[in-house]
């Protein structure tokens, strides 16, 4: 992953500002009133419709597959035994028991905790400091999840359990115990309600923000698209770049400053969209590098809010 294209984001704003003050400008107050007034519309529609069809779209069309697929990949996840690899892979020379893991899953506690203190008592020393010990087990269960759900979804979702769990551990102890608690059952033929609890979880809401995006970007422009042949036919005639009042031209300009805005924000929410699509290895569409950006990174912030 690079960032040295980071400016790339800037200089496509600061172009778009710029060629939209001047059109504006130049075609001054009237010409670009209904312009404006379609901008607003075309954002409020956006923001209006994306909450409503993300949530319908998710409750009829996703949830459905992605708990079935969930479900499907549980049933052949070992969490017990992807567990025991990854400590016993960390080096403390310690052989841990599957039992003693599943008892300590099943228990939905503390889980670092009780993990610390059962590896250290294999061989009757520290292995590490309880702060070490702890970093380095919610990494690897953010791994080890991340894993699953990739399996289980997407890349996509995989990325966002693996942040989810790495940032937060509290609601994974339930989780996991839900799992176990169903695969200890003598004829496990549904993982139901684990799966449901997996996926409100931890990647519900990053579908939903997936959609809203896409909802919010095809409803803006398609009122920008109307809103500006409207605007194009009903000043079809009319000279443009005559000096008039300067106020107007100036007031004008000012109303390019807001087209610019909406255009930035339709694109910044699609290159969101690319972000949480694309790989690591992404050169320029990767947060690292919007993160440097000057201009471009507070435009890409109010995307959260949509």
């Amino acid at each position: 992953m690079g960032t040295q294209f980071w400016w790339f984001f800037d200089a496509v704003t600061a172009a778009i500002v710029l060629v939209a003050v001047f059109l504006a400008g130049r075609k001054g107050f009237a010409k670009t009133l209904i312009m404006v007034i379609g901008c607003a519309a075309s954002v409020l529609l956006g923001v209006a419709l994306s909450g409503a069809v993300s949530n319908f779209a998710y409750d009829s069309a996703i949830e459905h597959g992605n708990v079935k697929n969930i479900k499907e990949t549980l049933t052949t996840t070992d969490l017990s035994d992807d567990t025991i690899k990854y400590i016993e892979g960390l080096g403390y020379n310690v052989k841990l028991n599957d039992k003693k893991i599943t008892e300590i899953f099943l228990n939905g506690g503390d889980i670092n905790g009780e993990l610390y203190k059962y590896v250290n008592n294999i061989n009757g020393k520290t292995v590490d400091t309880e702060e070490n010990f702890r970093k380095n087990m919610t990494q690897g269960f953010a791994e080890i999840m991340g894993a699953m759900f990739t399996e289980a979804l997407s890349d996509f979702a995989g990325e966002v359990v693996y942040d989810k769990i790495l940032n937060d551990m509290s609601k994974l102890p339930k989780a996991i115990a839900l799992v176990e608690a169903q695969a200890q059952e003598a004829d496990v033929t549904d993982y139901s309600e684990a799966a449901n609890f997996l996926e409100q979880t931890y990647s519900a809401d990053a579908y939903k923000e997936m959609i809203s995006l896409i909802a919010f970007a095809a409803v803006s422009l398609v009122v920008l698209l109307v809103v500006m042949n409207i605007s194009r036919k009903m000043n079809e005639g009319d000279s443009i770049g005559r000096m008039g009042d300067i106020a107007d031209h100036v007031i004008g300009g000012f109303f390019g400053l807001i087209e610019a805005a909406v255009f930035m924000l339709i694109i910044a929410a699609l290159i969101k969209l690319v972000v949480m699509f694309g790989s690591d290895d992404m050169i320029l569409f990767n947060e690292q590098s919007i993160n440097k950006t000057y201009v471009f990174k507070h435009i890409y912030k109010f995307t959260d809010m949509l």
